[in-house]
């Protein structure tokens, strides 16, 4: 059996340290595509509730000046009725 020279175990010993930092880098790459995932999703929860929360507003919006075309319209009608 062959015995390894110094030179061949501390490179060996160099490979196995640098696959394990690659593993290493890999994993956190992994970690952070996940967490940038989420992310995203969070920022398309927002941008749907966001849009639900304006078409809302819109429509109360519409709604208020409906009732206050239809008070202006009430209050002419009491003003000409108070002139006869």
């Amino acid at each position: 059996m062959k015995t390894m020279s110094r030179a061949e175990l501390s490179a060996e010993k160099g490979l196995v340290t640098s696959h394990e930092r690659l593993m290493a880098i890999t994993e956190e790459i992994e970690r952070l595509k996940k967490e940038n995932m989420r992310a995203w999703a969070n920022v398309e929860v927002g941008r749907v509730r966001t849009r639900e929360i304006r078409n809302n507003v819109k429509k109360l919006l519409s709604e208020q000046e409906e009732s206050l075309k239809l008070l202006v319209m009430i209050s002419q009608r009491e003003v000409a009725v108070g002139k006869e």
